[in-house]
């Protein structure tokens, strides 16, 4: 298209070269360059346009990101420790030892018809000091022997064996002095020596 023009220019020019004075050939000429001048612009901005589009066609970059989650489960245990309180009640006396049976096994031990219960079970506690009635010194160790329901009383006296306690069934004092080292149980206001007691099955 650009050779048609100029074609057509030129022929156009050398026409008016023949009638037209030398003053307008000129102008006309100088016209007709800027002419050229602007469709050579223009044709050197369609070049450029269209090698952008084939660079832009041919350098396209796809850029794919990839996402990657992690995801972490934390598992926690938890540890409760509950704290237990023991409560241990200390042997008060030093010579007279312990008089309650230590060869009870406890309920039903070793038969439903032959046992006596525990020293915990009953329970019993010693006291060390003066006893108000019958009158004891200070250095007396005593305790009073209650039975729970369905046991009673029983005193070891030597040479003769088991006899009850209190016939009215109140605790029975028991009681050794620290001089001595030996127990003696007041049983309905009398005085007998002892070995063991125990709250035997009847």
């Amino acid at each position: 298209m650009t050779s048609i023009t100029f074609l057509s220019h030129f022929v156009l020019v050398q026409i008016l070269e023949a009638c037209i004075p030398t003053q307008q050939i000129e102008a006309i000429e100088r016209a007709h360059r800027a002419e050229e001048a602007a469709l050579a612009q223009e044709a050197l901005i369609e070049a450029q346009i269209k090698a952008a589009e084939i660079y832009a066609l041919t350098h396209t970059t796809t850029v794919t990101s990839i996402i990657t989650t992690t995801t972490t489960t934390t598992e926690i245990t938890t540890t409760t420790t509950l704290a237990t309180t023991t409560t241990t009640t200390v042997y008060p006396c030093s010579v007279c030892t312990p008089i309650y049976d230590a060869t009870c096994q406890g309920v039903d031990m070793p038969s439903s018809s032959m046992y006596c219960l525990t020293a915990d079970e009953v329970p019993v506690t010693y006291t060390l000091g003066p006893v108000a009635s019958p009158s004891l010194p200070a250095d007396t160790c005593s305790t009073r022997l209650a039975c729970p329901s369905g046991t009673v009383a029983r005193f070891n006296v030597p040479y003769t064996g088991y006899i009850d306690g209190n016939s009215d069934g109140s605790p029975t004092l028991t009681y050794c002095s620290e001089s001595l080292g030996s127990w003696e149980a007041d049983i309905n206001g009398s005085p007998n020596s002892v070995s063991d007691i125990a709250c035997q099955y009847p």
